[in-house]
């Protein structure tokens, strides 16, 4: 019989170190491992029995804001996402 989780079991683990060149990520949250499905990532082999997956990041995919820090304007904004999309494009061996 399969265990439905709750969402606050739905966790996401994000693992590094200075050594690394790519973030390990465990998920059991499906929004997530959507998305990072739908950008081309595939995950580490299959769920294990709660449904969670593996997904191994490059260092740059991911990057860590400070949360008071003001909003970008329009023209930072659009940098910012043709950057993330080189990055993409990268990831999945496109460009």
């Amino acid at each position: 019989m399969e265990h439905k989780l709750i969402k606050m079991e739905q966790e996401t683990s994000i693992l590094g170190n200075a050594d690394s060149r790519e973030w390990d990520i465990v998920t059991c949250d499906p929004k997530y491992v959507r998305g990072f499905e739908r950008k081309g990532w595939k995950a580490e082999g299959p769920a294990d029995e709660w449904g969670a997956k593996r997904f191994k990041l490059p260092l740059r995919a991911i990057g860590i804001r400070n949360s008071k820090k003001r909003p970008r304007s329009g023209i930072a904004n659009t940098l910012a996402l043709r950057k993330a999309a080189r990055i993409d494009q990268r990831a999945s061996g496109k460009g």
